[in-house]
């Protein structure tokens, strides 16, 4: 497989837009789906309990 270099200040910056519109639009998709939402919340609560842990050793 070839590898791709991509340099995001070459990227003309219509090009920049429409590919920020297009993953907006994906994401804002995927966080409709209350389940997502579910498993978002549920990711974030448990990354803070984590860090919590860090934090007090």
């Amino acid at each position: 497989m070839a590898h791709v270099k991509i340099c995001p200040p070459e990227i003309p910056a219509v090009e920049l837009r429409v590919l920020c519109a297009t993953v907006l639009d994906s994401v804002e998709q995927f966080y409709r789906n209350p389940e997502n939402q579910r498993r978002f919340e549920q990711w974030k609560r448990e990354k803070e309990e984590k860090t919590k842990c860090l934090k007090s050793k």
